[in-house]
């Protein structure tokens, strides 16, 4: 039994390589942007603020309002996690942003490649 489970492991983890390669040779780059809007922290609710993030899920579209004196400033993204509002439909968890962006890193990784996640912003 402890032989069928190590197998059945080990064709699970060949089919997440095969699925990371596969991922990695219909790219164009190996870069890859990903960005994820955070809610609000206790303080900024204190405070009363408001979102000057919009997300255009459809596009991988992150708009910031009122960032320079010429109005607003566009960024795209390869994949956008929207974890705002948890009743959106659009909401993205932390499992959810690990199983897109770290999960396949962590296997590219482990298969001996060179990975890097850098993570950036306030957290």
């Amino acid at each position: 039994q402890r032989a069928e489970a190590q197998l059945r492991e080990a064709e699970q983890n060949s089919l997440r390589t095969r699925k990371v390669l596969d991922t990695l040779l219909q790219d164009s780059t190996s870069f890859h942007m990903s960005a994820r809007v955070r809610p609000f922290s206790e303080l900024e609710l204190q405070r009363q603020s408001y979102n000057i993030v919009q997300c255009h899920m459809d596009e991988g579209l992150v708009e910031l309002l009122e960032v320079r004196n010429d109005g607003t400033m566009k960024v795209q993204f390869d994949d956008l996690f929207d974890s705002t509002d948890s009743c959106s439909s659009n909401f993205a968890s932390q499992e959810t942003v690990y199983n897109k962006v770290g999960r396949p890193l962590l296997d590219f990784a482990f298969q001996g490649f060179n990975a890097t996640l850098l993570g950036f912003g306030q957290t």
